[in-house]
Order: structure tokens, then C-alpha cells, then sequence
């Protein structure tokens, strides 16, 4: 063996002990990380093993962002959401990332009645409107549905999820557009209908956060739709 073989075979197996070194401590990272947040639901400590330069490592700057936002949704703050998310909008991110950050806060923002659902709807439409693929733009149809419905109460969107509905679409998606259904019928007055959307999307979901929410405004608290 000579000398630049012997060379080349000693790169070759410091890259892949660096590989198998790095694949390890992420490995370790990503456990403490769950831990913090899902077991200990210590929000001090997932940001500080997030910010760690450990992390900044082994972790894109939008990786970690994701997995904040992720944590913040779990966690049910909203200020927290809302900053990330703004962050995230500043970021370059691929189709699979985007997938995973608009939909996930446009949702929670929604819900919350969160004005600011609507500059991340605009900066999803900016970026991904002119996509070829189809998945992103079935999204953005079901983003802006969302926010038609939550943020801009928009009634003239009732004939719209009234033929989403007359689709071959999953138990899950039909109570969601039917949840939507009654509450765009809720705001047009007309709350006997709503009653009955919501008493059969209650059947469709297995959610049960959702069921036990749709309970409580059929038994009466009709501001939680």
C-alpha cells in the first residue's frame, strides 16, 4: 500500500467516523429534546437545548425554528407561534418545510382569530402560488378556505364547502369542512343548521378535544365556534 493510498484511506475513515459521531449526538440531541418538550413540557429548557451551539451544529437555523413552532403549538402560545412563524416567513424554506410550517399555523391562527393568519396567507401565496405541484396548491386552497372562514367570515364561502362536502373525502376532512360549514351558517343566523353540521361532524371526528368542544357548544356556549 503506498503512501497516498494510505492517505486517502485515513480521510476517508475520519469523514465517516465524523458522520457516525454527528448521526449519534443528533440522535442524543433529539431525545433530550423530546423530553423537554413532550415528557417535562419544560419550555426553559427546549429553548435552551434548541439555541445550544450544540444544536446550531447539527440543526439548520429553519430545522430548529420547525421544531420550536412545533412545541409552541403543543404548548398552546400563541405569542410564541406567532414570532416563530414570522421568523420562518424570513427564511428560505424547501417544499416539504413549507408543507409542515403554513398549514400547522394558519390553522392554530385561525382558530385563535389571530389577525396575523393573514400576512402568513399572503406570504404562502407569494411564494408557492405559481407551484407545479399539486399537493401545495390543494394547501393553499385549504389555507385560504380557513381564513374565509375564520378571519374574514366570508358567507359567500357556504356554497363552497357545500360541494367540498358533495366529495368522496375522508371521515377526518368532512368534519373539519363541516365544523367550518356551521360556522359560516352560525354567523348568516341561521344556527338550527349550524346545530346540525355540528352534530354531524361530531359523529365524523375522532378527535376528542374536538368532540368534547362540540359538546359544549351544542349544550349552549355557542361562543366557542
Amino acid at each position: 500500500m503506498n503512501h497516498l493510498t494510505v492517505i486517502v484511506l485515513i480521510i476517508f475513515v475520519a469523514l465517516l467516523l465524523s458522520v457516525v459521531i454527528r448521526q449519534l449526538f443528533l440522535n442524543r440531541l433529539s431525545r433530550q429534546l423530546y423530553d423537554a418538550a413532550y415528557v417535562k413540557k419544560d419550555k426553559e429548557l427546549f429553548e435552551l437545548l434548541i439555541g445550544s451551539p450544540q444544536a446550531k451544529m447539527v440543526m439548520s437555523n429553519v430545522s430548529r425554528e420547525i421544531m420550536l413552532l412545533n412545541f409552541y403549538l403543543s404548548i398552546d402560545d400563541e405569542a410564541c407561534v406567532t414570532d416563530t412563524v414570522q421568523k420562518l416567513m424570513k427564511q428560505r424554506t424547501n417544499l416539504k418545510e413549507a408543507q409542515t410550517i403554513y398549514p400547522a399555523s394558519i390553522g392554530y391562527l385561525c382558530e385563535k382569530g389571530n389577525p396575523a393568519t393573514l400576512d402568513v396567507l399572503n406570504d404562502l401565496k407569494k411564494k408557492y402560488a405559481d407551484s407545479k405541484d399539486l399537493n401545495m396548491l390543494l394547501m393553499i386552497y385549504d389555507c385560504e378556505l380557513a381564513c374565509d372562514v375564520y378571519i374574514r367570515k366570508d358567507k359567500g364561502r357556504i356554497s363552497d364547502l357545500e360541494e367540498l362536502l358533495k366529495a368522496d373525502i375522508d371521515l377526518n376532512s368532512r368534519a373539519i369542512y363541516q365544523y367550518r360549514l356551521a360556522k359560516l351558517y352560525d354567523y348568516d343566523g341561521n344556527r338550527e343548521k349550524a346545530r346540525q353540521l355540528l352534530a354531524e361532524a361530531r359523529s365524523n371526528t375522532q378527535d376528542k378535544n374536538a368532540k368534547k368542544k362540540i359538546d359544549k357548544i351544542l349544550q349552549g356556549d355557542w361562543d366557542l365556534l
